[in-house]
């Protein structure tokens, strides 16, 4: 059984961005057109033993606890499956933070 996997998470640049009004989860609904840029941010994620997920960052202003969203999609994974699993993530950032190339579609790796 694989343990591990390797995203690629590229860098974007928006053609076009509407920003609608929030909805329920307190994030705002979007309409964009977006184009993926050919370098871009990676997350390699590996099974664990509990008690918590962890996350680690080459960027040391990337916040790793409960306010980040890799963290919060492994609640809400563990929450819907049911199963106690946990993850350590390590996120090398390579798209800098606040340049407008948001790195948010995540892919897998393909090899």
């Amino acid at each position: 059984m694989m343990n591990s996997v390797s995203l690629k998470s590229p860098a974007k640049i928006n053609l076009m961005l509407s920003v609608h009004g929030p909805r329920g989860d307190g994030f705002h609904a979007l309409t964009s057109v977006v184009v993926a840029l050919d370098f871009g941010d990676s997350l390699q994620v590996r099974l664990i033993t509990g008690p918590q997920d962890q996350l680690n960052c080459n960027e040391p202003l990337v916040p790793t606890g409960e306010q980040n969203l890799i963290i919060q999609a492994a609640q809400a994974f563990r929450a819907r499956c049911g199963q106690a699993v946990y993850f350590e993530f390590q996120l090398e950032k390579q798209v800098p933070m606040g340049a407008g190339l948001g790195g948010g579609v995540v892919m897998p790796q393909s090899h």
